[in-house]
């Protein structure tokens, strides 16, 4: 998973992304202090077991921080 954030200054609580599956957490990623409303970084995280099939994919946002894109994909197949 990775995201696309921008966090002008640092807050009172912590600028976190979380994603999960129905009651089930699959990653969070802490959105740095970038200096810029405007200042995109990408973050970072792989989720810890694999999915299959069709999933609802619950998105939270904590914090002040700007959120632009994310993506999801599959591991690179591994060379036999």
């Amino acid at each position: 998973m990775e995201a696309e954030v921008a966090r002008a200054v640092s807050g009172p609580s912590e600028a976190r992304l979380e994603f999960s599956v129905g009651e089930r957490p699959l990653a969070a990623v802490t959105a740095p202090v970038t200096g810029g409303r405007y200042t995109w970084t990408t973050v970072a995280h792989p989720f810890p077991m694999a999915l299959d099939g069709v999933h609802d994919l619950r998105v939270t946002t904590h914090g002040g921080f700007r959120l632009a894109a994310f993506r999801c994909a599959s591991a690179p197949a591994a060379a036999d």
